[in-house]
């Protein structure tokens, strides 16, 4: 979203290039079932999205080091309700930082 995305918000006709979801959720107790991801740096968006923006949470993650495999993981992470227009450029909540936006959007068109 901060170089490459377009600012959307509730109510916006959205059409992103997105790939089938394949990672475990977020460690997220609300996180409803994510069908689909937007990355605009992905070489696996293969399939078209089209639809309008009904909801808008900022995800929010907080991590910690797991020397084993020298990353960050996310250990845990809350849902903040967006309002607005989503740009990526939300700031962070304490030690969670944002991580990225969980969208719902009406009539979704898979192509």
């Amino acid at each position: 979203m901060q170089c490459c995305g377009n600012a959307f918000s509730v109510g916006s006709t959205v059409g992103w290039a997105v790939a089938a979801w394949s990672f475990e959720p977020p460690p997220i107790v609300e996180v409803p079932e994510i069908d689909y991801y937007y990355d605009e740096h992905s070489d696996l968006n293969t399939l078209q999205l089209e639809g309008i923006v009904i909801d808008i949470k900022a995800v929010y993650q907080m991590y910690e080091l797991d020397a084993a495999k020298k990353v960050l993981k996310p250990v845990s992470g809350k849902l903040i309700e967006h309002s607005g227009e989503a740009t990526g450029w939300n700031s962070d909540q304490g030690d969670h930082k944002f991580a990225a936006y969980l969208v719902s959007i009406t009539m979704p068109v898979i192509a």
